[in-house]
């Protein structure tokens, strides 16, 4: 990786922090209550799926009911990109 491309990346980082610092104003206990529905999945899902997208959008929908749409692909992607667990494995079979 060249300089140019540090900086990219850097930039880019920095900007998803910016991002979740924000959701997580907005939402301070997402990860929480995200890692909470992992534990203990209310529904089956597949082993290679980290959290389906219905997590987010429940706990975004019913903790601010009534605003604009909450940015919930966002909060998906977000927890999947801070998530020690591989991500996105395909499955051979």
């Amino acid at each position: 990786m060249d300089a140019h491309q540090k900086a990219l990346a850097k930039a880019a980082h920095r900007h998803a922090q910016q991002i979740e610092q924000d959701l997580l104003r907005d939402y301070p206990r997402l990860w929480r209550e995200l890692d909470d529905l992992r534990s203990a999945p209310p529904v089956t899902w597949p082993d290679w799926c980290l959290l389906p997208m219905g997590a987010p959008a429940t706990i975004m929908t019913s903790t601010r009911f009534g605003d604009p749409t909450p940015p919930i692909a966002v909060a998906a992607a977000l927890y999947a990109w801070r998530s020690p667990a591989p991500c996105g494995s395909p499955n051979p079979a």
